[in-house]
């Protein structure tokens, strides 16, 4: 049964809204607009799930406060199109994906990509992680502009007594057997252009 007292619909069951048509469900509220619910909420679309958001706040905020399970998780079956997909042409002084983080102990990575490359494909190159930078932009005389594909900036601010080891960058490379033509590379270089005298 539905039940309507003043501004409060109850019900016992189960509750199903359904236009006829092309009919849309609009939600409008002066307020705060919040979804209760003991189990899951799932919203089932054919069309996606857009957020337009014309307010000075974030377009969504995941306040999670369970500290043994995911925040967002994504379940994915893509295979020739990309998971997340970011598009920030406007974006000048600030960062596309900013993390926080002052907790990190026994391990704990800020980004863990775990890599399974159960095949291989002739002739085929696969990337962990790949930075295509194209300049377009000319740099005019006595100007300097500095570009960085990677760039790790350390500070040790403690009083350190005993030994503070830190790496810049470190790659370990084992093979499990010697068979085959095995080339392997910590770190290649391939520069052409530029100036001889500054190049590195």
């Amino acid at each position: 049964d539905l039940d309507i007292d003043g501004d409060k619909i109850t019900t016992a069951g189960h509750i199903k809204i359904e236009t006829g048509g092309s009919g849309n469900i609009v939600l409008d509220a002066q307020g705060t607009t919040t979804l209760e619910s003991a189990g899951l909420i799932k919203l089932d679309s054919e069309g996606g799930v857009e957020i337009e958001n014309g307010a000075n706040a974030s377009a969504l905020l995941i306040d999670n406060n369970t500290v043994n399970h995911q925040a967002l998780n994504i379940d994915a079956s893509n295979t020739t199109n990309h998971v997340v997909d970011i598009s920030a042409m406007a974006l000048t002084t600030a960062s596309a994906i900013f993390i926080d983080s002052n907790s990190l102990v026994n391990g704990g990575k800020l980004i863990n990509i775990d890599w399974d490359l159960v095949g291989a494909v002739d002739g085929a190159s696969q990337y962990g992680l790949h930075i295509d930078c194209d300049k377009s932009g000319n740099v005019a005389s006595g100007e300097f502009n500095y570009i960085y594909g990677t760039r790790i900036d350390f500070n040790d601010n403690g009083t350190n007594v005993g030994s503070s080891i830190f790496t810049g960058h470190h790659v370990s490379i084992t093979d499990a057997n010697a068979d085959g033509a095995n080339s392997r590379k910590c770190f290649r270089a391939d520069i052409n252009g530029g100036d001889v005298a500054t190049n590195h």
